[in-house]
């Protein structure tokens, strides 16, 4: 259940985010999707609280079809506030990373959303002074 707040909680003395956590896959047949960008649902996911960040991950396989979508506490060592991408041979992530107040609820990767998760920290800065 979504909370209203829009506050930092300290977590065993680290700031901490609240985030959203989901998933969705293509093979994930039986599980009703509120979490790919196109059916996003933010008052349907549950949040969780994240002492390093939020990300939402993109994956799709070698023949560029979708393969994943998650939101998600960030699992890798830093916030860029950028999109990143990973390709390896099999497969290319899409990844944005952020820390304030679920930031990870663009429903969509492009530069309007990118921007939207930049001003968002921004303004998530400005309050913090």
């Amino acid at each position: 259940m979504r909370r209203s707040s829009s506050r930092s909680v300290r977590v065993s003395g680290v700031d901490s985010v609240e985030c959203y956590v989901c998933s969705w896959s293509q093979y994930e047949t039986d599980i009703h999707d509120t979490c790919s960008f196109e059916n996003f649902d933010p008052l349907r996911v549950r949040t969780h609280e994240c002492q390093n960040g939020c990300e939402v991950v993109t994956r799709r396989d070698s023949n560029g079809e979708l393969d994943i979508q998650y939101r998600n506490c960030i699992t890798r060592n830093q916030v860029t506030y950028s999109h990143t991408i990973v390709t390896s041979n099999h497969t290319k992530e899409d990844i944005y990373t952020c820390n304030h107040q679920l930031c990870n609820s663009a429903r969509a990767h492009s530069s309007a959303a990118l921007t939207l998760l930049v001003a968002g920290w921004a303004c998530a800065m400005l309050t913090a002074l």
